[in-house]
């Protein structure tokens, strides 16, 4: 990944990715729905005041990795994340998958996410404002994996 640049936020339905970075810098952000506040003792054990806690929505918490070489990095299924090199140099990272059968992947951002979709309906609902505003957003960057990262 050249300096500056980002690859989509995505996740992967089934497969595990674990990642080695040889050469170059940057970070990793990913949310994780194990380290959320709703991850406390109680839901561990799976239940909450003599009932079952719904896990069919979890919350999710940020987790910021610097990357570096030597450093390995897994990211789950169901688990997004962006990875983005520095403004300095340039980012390797050699990714190998497994569990891939029938996996899904899912990008969050660019142009072939999963909010484009989305029917127009559900877009005014779920952003309480007109589909053309929020689609000349969300439709704005073409590119698929790899874009322009964050500025400094």
């Amino acid at each position: 990944m050249t300096q500056g640049a980002m690859s989509t936020m995505f996740f992967n339905s089934k497969a595990t990715k674990i990642c080695v970075v040889p050469n170059g810098e940057g970070y990793i952000q990913m949310a994780c729905p194990h380290l959320s506040s709703s991850s406390s003792e109680e839901s561990e054990q799976g239940h909450v005041d003599g009932g079952f806690k719904d896990q069919s929505n979890p919350g999710y918490e940020q987790v910021n990795t610097r990357l570096r070489p030597g450093i390995v990095f897994i990211a789950p299924p169901g688990h997004p994340f962006v990875m983005v090199a520095s403004n300095n140099q340039n980012l390797e990272v050699l990714c190998f998958v497994i569990n891939a059968k029938n996996n899904e992947r899912t990008p969050l951002a660019g142009g072939n996410n999963i909010w484009n979709q989305l029917e127009e309906v559900a877009i005014e609902l779920a952003f309480n404002m007109p589909s053309e505003e929020v689609n000349s957003i969300r439709k704005s960057q073409k590119k698929e994996w790899f874009m322009k990262g964050p500025r400094p």
